[in-house]
């Protein structure tokens, strides 16, 4: 998400390759154009899960008969940097910042697991 994030005026820009943002990318260009660094990105790997689910959205996108343009260019992202929206949810309220892959991650999967946990018994 580098080249892309939100200018002086509050308007989102794209720029460079990328294609947009994510849910997790907004928050993280958010809270940049606000002077925060909510994760070190250069600390940022490289997940095969994170492929799958990017290989399931471009599925999902064809699906739902999204433009096959902006599908193709979606697909072309396959293997990009992939922040998870817990990761950055966590890295939102935790400190110090800006927050490694490896607490981010950690705190991410406890966030998760604290979300479906089932609570019904």
């Amino acid at each position: 998400f580098g080249d892309s994030g939100i200018d002086d005026a509050g308007a989102v820009f794209v720029g460079g390759s990328s294609v947009g943002l994510t849910c997790a990318t907004f928050v993280l260009a958010l809270f940049r154009h606000a002077r925060v660094e909510l994760l070190d990105v250069n600390s940022w790997r490289q997940r095969d899960a994170d492929i799958a689910a990017q290989q399931k959205l471009v599925r999902f996108l064809e699906r739902a008969g999204v433009d096959r343009s902006h599908v193709a260019a979606v697909c072309k992202q396959v293997g990009c940097m992939r922040y998870r929206a817990e990761e950055v949810a966590v890295a939102s309220v935790s400190g110090p910042r800006p927050v490694s892959f490896e607490r981010a991650e950690f705190m991410g999967r406890d966030f998760e697991m604290y979300l479906t946990k089932d609570t019904s018994h």
